[in-house]
């Protein structure tokens, strides 16, 4: 099977993203789409450590600030998440630097496809 390509409309709909949730003060430590093989799907993984107490919150802050990305392919992940523990050891990737990445293994962790915006300790 042929991957799904990250289309420039969703590049530009994670970084408008991670800019409101920046905004409003949701402390992103890392940022990405990344690539999910099995199910042939892009999702933008947001990790924070506010996700830990649940993610329905931070949803709902991002709605209620106007998002206008579909949240159906927003993934909020709290720091220990797999890939944020695997990335965040070997890269570090702040302001506007995107960093893309594939068929990598980090740390156990293969990454098939990936692109970075904020990848931070």
């Amino acid at each position: 099977m042929a991957e799904a390509a990250l289309v420039e409309p969703s590049v530009t709909q994670g970084r408008e993203f991670l800019d409101l949730l920046d905004r409003i003060g949701v402390p992103v430590k890392g940022a990405l789409w990344y690539y999910y093989p099995d199910s042939d799907r892009w999702r933008l993984l947001i990790i924070t450590d506010q996700a830990k107490a649940g993610t329905k919150q931070l949803y709902l802050k991002a709605i209620e600030a106007g998002a206008t990305i579909d949240l159906a392919s927003v993934e909020f992940q709290d720091l220990d998440s797999p890939i944020y523990r695997a990335l965040s050891s070997v890269i570090h990737v702040e302001d506007r630097s995107d960093v893309r990445m594939s068929r990598n293994m980090f740390n156990g962790v293969y990454v098939a496809d990936a692109l970075v915006f904020r990848m931070t300790r």
